[in-house]
């Protein structure tokens, strides 16, 4: 039985020291191969629940997005409300999306050990990245839905890669343009990353050495041109197929909606129209409209800015909490279902204790300023979360700066143990304890689970499912999931109560 006492943490802390580089080696190739063995296991598993083969929410989108560009459709609208690269990755894959994104999953975090060995200069730092990485679970979530978060983390990372680069550094504008490119991939991923955009602009332009004005000016012009060059393709294809310069997205009302709004109540309920649930179709008729109207002149988008700083506070409460909020098929309960989700300890909050404590570690080894390179991503997720709602979807690209943060901390602490092993022992008992508390995590609405699941029935087709996971649903007696079933019938999207 594994117990925090010091002989085995001294052991820890000399694995983490350790200078052999073929040792270092076959871990990482264990750690994949065990990533690898896990998402085998969970493709199988899911098999259990509907999703697979019967998508809800933005993925329903997102399939007829792909519809579209295979039909030739370039002016579909939903290729203007959502961005639209995900669409033609769906189109390029077709069934085999799942499959593909697993493999991507294991790419993606491939990627994020070798940039973790370059940021650290210690092959140790890439394994205890790889090992946080896999450990959470949440990328591993997504990888088995029609939804744009895996193919988005990629292109988040593959850019992290190349802002990491010495190359980059030293101002050559390949790189810079390469950066930019990467991010404006992303930004048609997954259009939250737009926030990020600015931020990324502004560390290249920053001094990060003793780089001088030149080289600065280079490293931010090419991220510029980079990002320019992908969203004004974008614009123009758009412009010949739709008629309107659209880089991302048009623009909804979401944004004026969400900051409008007030406390962050948990619930996306406002989202709603004419006492329908929250739809991603309403985001499509909205871009429906604006196509069939008159061109507007350019504009902004109408937001409370008043009611975005009141709201402010309670969604990052949100944000930075222990909690995975997920509004589309429900983590905590596939993981209810699920073993392969059940079995990976690492929790957002174990990220951002260490993520927090790799921080300090950074400005006390180089000073404030080289914190510059985590801080795009992360200020742009906070946007995200603050100007919309604090969801899993919205802050998971921070979890990239946070792993990296978290290794710088792991090595400290390897480094320090024999200086400083109360340090050590409470951080270790303190993950120990967010890891538990994360596996023990009770799912808040069972009934409201149910519910899901039974949506995914109806539309694979397996009434007699769906009529069993009602039934369920009505036996926990919960209030919201018999109203949530009550408006779905209403709408037809689930069957009527047996006579």
């Amino acid at each position: 039985m594994w117990t925090l006492d010091d002989r085995r943490l001294g052991y820890a802390a000399a694995v983490l020291t350790s200078r052999s580089d073929a040792t270092w080696e076959r871990a990482r190739w264990l750690l994949l191969a065990l990533g690898a063995a896990l998402r085998v296991a969970y493709r199988f598993e899911s098999e259990a629940l509907p999703f697979l083969g019967a998508p809800l929410y933005d993925s329903a989108v997102y399939l007829r997005q792909a519809e579209a560009l295979r039909a030739g459709r370039f002016g579909d609208p939903t290729l203007v409300a959502f961005g639209p690269a995900y669409g033609w990755f769906l189109a390029v894959v077709g069934s085999y999306a799942a499959e593909v994104q697993l493999v991507l999953g294991l790419v993606t975090a491939s990627l994020v050990e070798r940039v973790a060995t370059r940021v650290t200069g210690r092959p140790a730092g890439g394994v205890v990245a790889l090992a946080l990485w896999l450990g959470y679970a949440v990328p591993l979530f997504y990888e088995t839905k029609l939804m744009s978060e895996t193919l988005g983390l990629f292109f988040v990372v593959l850019a992290t890669w190349i802002a990491s680069s010495p190359r980059l550094q030293r101002g050559a504008l390949p790189m810079a343009v390469a950066l930019g490119s990467v991010l404006g991939i992303a930004t048609l991923v997954r259009a939250n990353l737009l926030f990020t955009l600015p931020f990324f602009v502004l560390f290249a332009a920053m001094r990060t050495g003793e780089d001088v004005l030149r080289v600065r000016a280079v490293r931010a012009a090419g991220v510029i041109v980079g990002i320019a060059l992908v969203l004004g393709m974008n614009g123009l294809w758009n412009l010949v197929h739709v008629g309107r310069f659209v880089p991302v997205i048009l623009t909804s009302q979401t944004a004026s909606r969400a900051s409008s709004h007030g406390a962050w109540t948990g619930s996306l309920g406002f989202f709603g129209s004419e006492g329908a649930p929250p739809s991603a179709w309403d985001v499509v008729t909205q871009a429906e409209r604006a196509l069939a109207a008159p061109a507007p002149p350019p504009s902004l988008p109408s937001i409370d800015i008043a009611g975005w700083i009141t709201s402010s506070p309670s969604k990052l409460a949100r944000t930075f909490s222990d909690v995975e909020t997920s509004f589309d098929y429900g983590f905590y309960g596939e993981r209810s279902e699920l073993h392969a989700l059940a079995v990976l300890p690492v929790s957002m909050g174990v990220l951002l204790l260490l993520g927090a404590m790799g921080a300090v570690v950074v400005v006390r080894r180089d000073g404030l300023r080289a914190l510059a390179p985590y801080l795009p991503l992360f200020l742009g997720v906070l946007f995200v979360t603050t100007l919309f709602h604090p969801s899993t979807r919205y802050r998971l690209s921070m979890s990239v700066p946070l792993v990296l943060l978290s290794t710088q901390a792991v090595l400290a602490l390897g480094d320090a143990f024999a200086r400083r092993r109360a340090l050590v022992v409470v951080t270790a008992a303190a993950c120990l304890l967010l890891a538990v508390r994360h596996l023990a995590h009770p799912l808040q609405s069972p009934g409201l689970w149910q519910v899901r699941v039974a949506e995914g029935e109806i539309l694979r087709g397996d009434v007699d499912q769906a009529r069993r996971r009602i039934a369920l649903a009505l036996g926990t007696g919960e209030r919201p999931a018999a109203a949530r079933i009550a408006l779905l019938r209403q709408h037809r999207a689930l069957p009527p109560p047996p006579p």
